[in-house]
């Protein structure tokens, strides 16, 4: 058991450590689209076990900063003074090197920096200029400055303020150039701002997907739900944020949309009526019905009477309304009140449903023009008046399917006769008093409140939706469209009206199609360093790869295969090596380097190594010959594969050059003749390249050499706490 957590524990701080690699090898390569392209190299060093485990138990992130190489040697000694730690990424086509930095000991590397930009500045006065006042970079742009000055391998130092806005400081013979980059982050910045950038998982084909979907206002969701269901549709509903989004198969997509078009036209037609509830109540204007008042009553004349009759009103069952310029009262329509004439001389007894109709007043927006339409001529009724037709529904209140058919007889549609007694219905609920005439209206018809589905991935719908709709038909692709389903990128420019989709993890793909839309290298590879979801070794494998063999001295090498480099991991000891392979480098010179830096002795490891490194595509094939029934690999410059082609295993063995064991090709089922042949044909091989000796001497000057090979990126020193800008990506 303690074997196993051992192991488990190595796995795991071999895949922190490629991680640490692989973000020092990316951070190197930004902006290296700027200048010509320079041909692949390995890359090997060496660290500290016992110091890259305390920093690894911290759980430490790394930032990574450039630091002009001329003061390099000065910050990392008042570094080293502060008791800072950092990984030293050294390149010798930069004017920069790449520090990689504890993020807790960011602000320990600001003062060392400070300190030596102080020393400098009073020293040599003019020697450095700070980009100051509306120079400095606001948080959203540091990112893109940092590619470009990176791009350009401009020397500077940048510095965070307490307002959040960064500061460049360069070395004055540097200003014109800086100038000029900082020119051409403009002109990335105007262009950026034309290109959408969406990431989504591709289900189906974009003009035709499997599922469609799209956000709808909160506002419409149950009478949608309600309308859905109603026909039958197969829409779900689904949270995406604090919005309500829905999705449906998009074979009903036409079906959806009618539905939805059907009920927002509904609401279009029901903002146009202006609906009023009239039951037994009367409305007094007192400037002008108002004849008397004492401490008890009203005296009130009664309208379309020419001045005739008066009523009487208890001041205890008046409300004022109107800011006190009208009152309000209930009549009985059923009750007899007293009439009384101008001088409050008693006339005769009228019932509550006569003066009602005296008191009945036409809407307010009705005019001799307006077509009127009543049904029964009662005082308590429903008024619906249609503004832009200039339209006067009057019906009586009744049930609620008869006021129905009275609608559609007017030439309401049936979606809007529906909805305009929903909202009827709403407003007899409102009070109280009209309780009697609701239980008449007798609306039945309950709006189901919506039920949420489950779709965790919604968002990549409604970003697919939105693409279809924003590019079919309508926008130029450019590249071919991802063969499977899966995430997807689509990078949309909205001026020129082209789009292309790509995988959002393949960098060197979106940096293709991109320059095939016309960007520039600089944009391209910004673009693509933004959206690249970055190499983590586990997406490569779930742990790091053992080489084949029980070869002893590979038992403690692992090797990573990533997009642009193979990472081989060594762990001989005290240290851990490691050695960084770019892609198309020869064969021949990862043998010589393995038997450097990387610390390889015998001859058949590094022939395994490069046999298996061919196997998996790190480096081109190797060659193969036929011999008889033998088939043999040139697996390293001194040692062979040899496999028996009628094996049924198809094993091989690895024999040197130098030393074929005749017997053992023999029990391979080699003949005489067969192995002349192979040594004549080995010999000439060794002649084509050149003496066996050479080998010799190149290996013994790696060997002497080991110890001044790999600082390219990883110098322990110490622990500590430090602080400049190094892109907190």
């Amino acid at each position: 058991m303690v074997g196993e957590d051992a192991v488990s524990v190595y796995t795991q701080l071999l895949m922190k450590f490629i991680d640490l690699l692989v973000k020092i090898g990316e951070e190197r390569r930004r902006g290296k689209q700027l200048r010509a392209p320079r041909k692949p190299k390995i890359r090997q060093g060496s660290l500290s076990k016992e110091d890259f485990n305390k920093l690894m138990k911290k759980g430490v992130d790394f930032r990574f900063i450039p630091i002009p190489k001329e003061k390099e040697q000065e910050i990392e000694k008042t570094i080293k003074g502060l008791g800072g730690s950092f990984f030293k990424a050294d390149d010798p086509e930069k004017t920069n090197s790449l520090f990689a930095v504890p993020s807790h000991q960011l602000e320990m590397v600001q003062i060392a920096v400070k300190q030596v930009l102080t020393d400098v500045m009073n020293e040599h006065p003019g020697a450095v200029t700070v980009k100051e006042g509306v120079n400095r970079i606001p948080p959203e742009d540091i990112s893109l400055v940092s590619d470009v000055m990176r791009g350009y391998d401009i020397p500077l130092f940048t510095f965070k303020g307490e307002d959040g806005m960064y500061t460049n400081i360069v070395p004055t013979e540097y200003n014109g150039q800086y100038d000029q980059a900082m020119n051409r982050v403009m002109e990335i910045k105007a262009q950026l701002e034309n290109i959408d950038v969406r990431t989504f998982e591709m289900d189906g084909l974009l003009e035709m997907p499997r599922y469609v979907a799209r956000v709808i206002p909160e506002t419409e969701k149950d009478e949608l739900y309600a309308a859905f269901k109603a026909k039958g549709l197969d829409v779900r509903f689904a949270h995406h944020g604090d919005d309500t989004a829905i999705i449906y198969p998009y074979w009903q997509k036409a079906k959806v949309e009618t539905a939805i078009d059907e009920y927002r036209k509904a609401v279009d037609e029901i903002s146009k009526f202006d609906i009023t509830v009239n039951d037994n109540s009367i409305s007094i204007d007192k400037d002008t019905l108002l004849k008397d008042e004492d401490q008890k009553e009203y005296f009130v004349r009664v309208p379309n009477t020419h001045g005739m009759d008066y009523l009487r009103l208890d001041k205890d069952n008046v409300t004022e309304i109107n800011g006190g310029k009208t009152l309000t009262t209930k009549l009985d329509p059923k009750a007899l009140y007293p009439v009384f004439d101008s001088k409050g001389d008693f006339v005769a007894q009228r019932e509550g449903s006569e003066l009602l109709k005296l008191y009945d007043v036409k809407h307010k927006g009705v005019n001799k023009d307006t077509k009127i339409a009543e049904y029964g001529n009662r005082v308590d009724k429903i008024e619906l008046f249609n503004k832009e037709k200039n339209h006067l529904i009057s019906v009586g209140i009744d049930n609620s399917e008869r006021i129905r058919e009275e609608l559609m007889e007017q030439g309401v549609s049936a979606k809007t006769a529906d909805a305009l007694l929903a909202k009827i219905d709403a407003m007899l609920a409102e009070k109280d008093e009209l309780s009697t005439y609701r239980s008449i209206f007798n609306y039945t018809v309950e709006i189901p409140h919506v039920e949420y589905a489950d779709v965790p991935n919604i968002g990549d719908y409604l970003s697919q939706t939105q693409l279809s709709e924003l590019v079919i038909g309508k926008a130029d692709r450019v590249g071919e469209l991802p063969p499977e389903d899966g995430k997807c990128c689509c990078f949309f420019d909205k001026d020129t009206k082209k789009y292309t989709i790509v995988s959002p993890d393949d960098r060197s793909e979106i940096i293709s199609r991109l320059t095939q839309m016309g960007y520039s290298a600089t944009l391209a590879e910004h673009l693509a360093d933004k959206t690249v979801t970055g190499v983590d070794p586990q997406d490569i494998e779930e742990q790091p790869l053992r080489f084949d063999s029980p070869n002893a001295e590979l038992e403690n090498i692992r090797y990573t295969i990533g997009k642009d480099n193979t990472i081989l991991i060594h762990d001989s000891g005290e240290n851990i090596r490691y050695m960084s392979i770019d892609k198309d480098i020869p064969e021949r010179e990862i043998e010589s380097a393995l038997f450097g830096g990387f610390g390889i002795h015998d001859r058949i490891s590094a022939a395994v190594i490069l046999q298996e490194l061919a196997e998996k595509g790190v480096i081109k094939p190797l060659p193969v010959e036929e011999i008889g029934d033998l088939k043999v690999t040139k697996v390293s410059s001194d040692m062979i594969a040899v496999q028996n082609k009628n094996s049924i295993t198809n094993e091989s063995v690895i024999i040197p050059i130098d030393k074929l064991d005749h017997k053992q090709l023999k029990s391979m089922g080699a003949d005489a003749k067969t192995i002349r042949f192979l040594e004549g044909s080995l010999q000439k091989s060794e002649e084509e390249f050149g003496k066996p000796d050479k080998l010799s001497n190149l290996r013994k000057f790696a060997e002497n050499a080991i110890h001044n090979v790999g600082q390219a990126i990883g110098q322990v020193v110490s622990k500590a706490d430090v602080s400049i800008h190094g892109d907190d990506r």
